[in-house]
C-alpha cells in the first residue's frame, strides 16, 4: 500500500460542474489493491478507513459473481474541493466516486458496475447501490422498507421505476433490489440490467424483466408488497459487516471490550477542521442456538451506538437490533453468524464493553 501526495485534475462529466474543469487539486492519496483513495489535505482519515473501502470492492464482486480487475477511485473531499451538486453527499463520474463522507460505499457500487460496462438506470442502479450500502457508509438502523402505519402492504415500487434519480425513494428501490437478489440468482439481475439498458419506459422494463427472470414484473412486485415466507434459499444479498473478524465466546457468554479510536486500524471514519464524522467498526460472533438473548452495552459515553443483526436472514425480516449506550435489550436470535456494528464520533476515544448471554422469555 502506498501513501503519497498527488495533484489531480478534476474533469467535468455527468455530476461535476463545468467550473471544475482544468482545476488542479492537491490531494493526499493511498493506493490499495482495489481502490485509489484520495482525500483533501484538510481531512484526517481514520486509520482503518483505507482498508475498509479497499476490501469492499472484492466483496461486492464476489456477491454478484463478477471479476473486477480495474482499480476504482474514491475521493473524500472537503466542501471547497467538492464538485458534485451541493444537494447530494456523493456522486460518481465513470470509475471515480466523490463524497463529502469518508466512506460512502454506495458510490463505489456505481463505479464497479460502470467499470464493467453495465448501463445505469436510476431505480435499479440506485437500488443495487443501496442494497450493498443500506446505511450510507456510517449509519445504523433499518435497512429494509417497513409498512407505513395502518398499511397492509409495502409501497408499490413500479411507479418509481420510471422516475429520474432526483425523484426516487432510495429505500424503496434498495428494498426491491434486495428482494430480487434474495429470491433469485444475482446473475439474473445483472442480465436484467443489460437487457434494460438506461430505459425508464415501463413497457421496456417489463419486457427486460420477463426476458431475464422468466417472470412477470407485476407478479414479483405484488409478492414484494404483500411479503413472502423466508426460505433457506432467500439469504441475500450479503452484508459487508459480516466479513469482519469473529470474536469468540468465553464459556456461556459472549463479551467484547475495546476502544473506538480513530488511530486504530480497526476503525473507519474521519475528522475535518470543523466537524467529525461518525466512525464505525464491525465484528462478528456465532450465536450457538436459536433462542432469547440479552445484549448489553456499556461505554464511556451515550454517543456510542451499537447494532446487532443476523448475517443469514431474509432482509425483509428486519431482524437487526439497535441498542443505546448504556443499555440492554432482549431479542430472539437465530443460530448462526451475527454482526455487531459500532458507531462513535471520530474525534473521541471511547471505551466500550458488550455482552450477550442467554435470557428468559421477555
Amino acid at each position: 500500500m502506498i501513501a503519497c501526495r498527488v495533484c489531480a485534475i478534476m474533469f467535468g462529466l455527468t455530476f461535476l460542474t463545468g467550473s471544475a474543469c482544468g482545476m488542479e487539486l492537491e490531494l493526499d492519496a493511498w493506493q490499495g489493491e482495489h481502490v485509489l483513495y484520495e482525500s483533501s489535505p484538510s481531512l484526517q482519515v481514520c486509520q482503518g478507513t483505507h482498508a475498509w473501502v479497499d476490501k469492499f470492492v472484492p466483496f461486492v464482486a464476489g456477491e454478484l459473481g463478477l471479476d473486477v480487475g480495474r482499480i476504482q477511485h474514491y475521493r473524500w473531499l472537503d466542501e471547497s474541493d467538492y464538485t458534485c451538486s451541493p444537494e447530494i453527499i456523493g456522486c460518481t463520474s465513470g470509475i471515480q466516486a466523490s463524497s463529502l463522507r469518508p466512506f460512502l460505499l454506495h458510490e463505489l457500487v456505481h463505479t464497479i458496475l460502470y467499470s464493467l460496462d453495465f448501463p445505469y438506470q436510476p431505480f435499479f442502479g440506485e437500488g443495487i447501490a443501496f442494497a450493498f450500502d443500506p446505511w450510507y457508509g456510517e449509519n445504523l438502523g433499518i435497512r429494509y422498507l417497513v409498512h407505513k402505519k395502518g398499511a397492509e402492504k409495502l409501497a408499490d415500487p413500479r411507479p418509481y421505476m420510471t422516475l429520474g434519480r432526483q425523484d426516487l425513494s432510495y429505500p424503496l428501490a434498495g428494498s426491491f433490489v434486495m428482494f430480487l437478489l434474495a429470491r433469485h440468482d444475482p446473475a439474473k439481475f445483472l442480465t436484467f440490467l443489460r437487457e434494460l439498458g438506461t430505459s425508464r419506459d415501463m413497457n421496456i422494463i417489463e419486457g427486460a424483466f420477463r426476458a431475464a427472470y422468466g417472470l412477470e414484473l407485476d407478479d414479483e412486485a405484488e409478492s414484494f408488497m404483500t411479503g413472502v415466507p423466508c426460505t433457506e434459499q432467500s439469504f441475500g444479498p450479503g452484508l459487508y459487516d459480516c466479513t469482519s473478524p469473529e470474536v469468540p465466546w468465553t464459556g456461556d457468554a459472549w463479551s467484547f471490550h475495546d476502544v473506538m479510536d480513530c488511530a486504530s486500524e480497526t476503525v473507519a471514519g474521519g475528522v475535518g477542521p470543523e466537524r467529525a464524522w461518525s466512525s464505525i467498526r464491525s465484528v462478528t460472533l456465532e450465536v450457538p442456538a436459536t433462542g432469547f438473548y440479552q445484549f448489553s452495552v456499556k461505554s464511556d459515553s451515550n454517543r456510542i451506538g451499537v447494532m446487532l443483526g443476523p448475517c443469514s436472514s431474509c432482509p425483509w425480516e428486519n431482524s437487526d437490533v439497535v441498542v443505546p449506550s448504556p443499555g440492554s435489550k432482549i431479542a430472539e436470535l437465530e443460530a448462526g453468524t451475527h454482526f455487531v456494528r459500532i458507531q462513535a464520533p471520530s474525534d473521541e476515544t471511547l471505551n466500550f464493553e458488550f455482552s450477550l448471554r442467554p435470557a428468559a422469555l421477555p
